[in-house]
């Protein structure tokens, strides 16, 4: 029960609190998830014997640890940006508050996941699963109750189907690829029906990534029969419209991902290559021309401040040691996807490895396709899921054949 009730929070708060207004983005609410976590946690090992403390679990650095160097380094790279282009030190300073809590909230609930057992786990994700699944339902109803930011079309507690999309993909992952025969084809097509109901190009995105991780072989026929018979009964203009990333296009979600581009482009020229510094994407203006077009189309700036997609914030901020990040975690996504086709085919993994394997590889759609920043439920999870697949290593690396090459992948990265 207790799994379940930390993923749920770690779903539903940050959302609702920008749902709500009682916070202007995600942060605020992930860093109250964050710190529920630490104190669940905290509060579990004071009541345990020393002899079943099990916080490090094989780890070589303790989160103190790995939360003192982190932000070292955010900081050294940070006084470098300083002093060669306009800082915001506020805004930096605020920021590493909600980045420590995250940082060891992450470890905790990878702690937490790892000491349970795999049905457990197993259980805990099935029910997020239905959650979203009933989100949706209540999304295509119209019966989400009112938003502080009013949009088209909001799935409650998610202001939009593009946030819902974001960490609805991991569980969507992890749920073909555990289920077996024409189980994984019916949870499939339920998220392929929710996309195209909800008209989402992230969602469609997420099932996509979905499939890649367990369709093979012969296998593609009807997963391309279901596709093509929904894709041929919704409207297209949508999907095209946001796929179409010339200045001439007036759609604001394909301007906004332009800009993210153009973003990365702007910030790599002004710092030469260093990037702006935490937090400072969007701080002091910009000049790329989408902006501009959106700023004339409806008064304001859009998505100045996440870049509209994580990467485009990642890069700008940190410019070539972001380039170096993202290389990184493109070659541990790679690793997941092929251990996932390795699980679906039937190889020995358990539920909390194969979960932490589908976070990983679901973090692909906030990376490169839609985000909301560092500090969202899905980075929380990304966390974790960093933090219990390289701690285990090479012992789990033994016990399950599967995770052979991607803990070898993640302990050299």
């Amino acid at each position: 029960m207790l799994v379940l009730v930390a993923l749920l929070a770690v779903i539903i708060i940050p959302m609702l609190a920008y749902y709500t207004g009682l916070a202007s983005s995600a942060a605020t609410g992930t860093a109250a998830v964050g710190a529920l976590l630490i104190f669940t946690r905290v509060q579990y090992l004071v009541d345990q014997d020393w002899s079943h403390r099990r916080m490090d679990f094989q780890h070589r650095m303790t989160p103190t640890v790995l939360l003192s160097v982190t932000i070292a380094l955010i900081v050294a790279h940070a006084a470098v940006a300083w002093i060669y282009q306009p800082f915001d030190a506020q805004h930096f300073a605020a920021s590493l508050a909600p980045l420590a809590l995250i940082l060891l909230a992450g470890c905790c609930l990878g702690n937490m996941l790892h000491n349970a057992t795999d049905r457990q786990v197993e259980r805990a994700i099935r029910y997020c699963f239905l959650f979203f699944c009933i989100c949706a339902l209540g999304g295509l109803l119209g019966l989400s109750p009112p938003s502080a930011r009013p949009t088209p079309k909001p799935v409650f507690p998610f202001n939009e189907p593009s946030h819902f999309g974001i960490i609805f993909t991991p569980f969507l992952i992890f749920c073909c690829v555990r289920f077996r025969g024409w189980a994984r084809y019916a949870v499939w097509f339920a998220g392929f029906l929710i996309a195209a109901s909800l008209e989402n190009l992230t969602l469609v995105a997420g099932c996509g990534l979905a499939a890649l991780a367990f369709v093979r072989g012969i296998a593609i026929l009807p997963v391309l029969a279901l596709a093509t018979g929904v894709g041929m009964a919704v409207d297209l203009s949508y999907y095209l419209g946001r796929v179409d990333f010339s200045t001439d296009n007036s759609n604001l979600s394909a301007l906004a991902y332009l800009q993210g581009w153009q973003l990365i482009g702007e910030s790599l020229e002004r710092s030469a290559g260093w990037g702006l510094g935490f937090q400072q994407l969007g701080l002091h203006g910009t000049d790329v021309p989408a902006a501009q077009i959106i700023f004339a189309q409806i008064g304001d700036s859009e998505n100045l401040l996440d870049g509209d997609f994580t990467l485009a914030k990642l890069v700008s901020e940190f410019g070539v040691f972001g380039v170096g990040l993202t290389l990184v975690f493109l070659r541990l996504w790679w690793r997941s996807i092929r251990s996932l086709r390795r699980i679906a085919n039937g190889a020995n993994a358990s539920a909390v490895e194969t979960f932490a394997i589908s976070v990983i590889a679901g973090y692909f759609i906030e990376l490169f396709i839609r985000g909301e920043g560092y500090f969202t439920g899905s980075g929380l999870l990304l966390i974790a899921a960093l933090w219990l697949m390289t701690a285990r290593g090479k012992e789990a690396a033994a016990e399950h054949p599967a995770e052979a090459e991607w803990h070898q992948a993640a302990g050299s990265a």
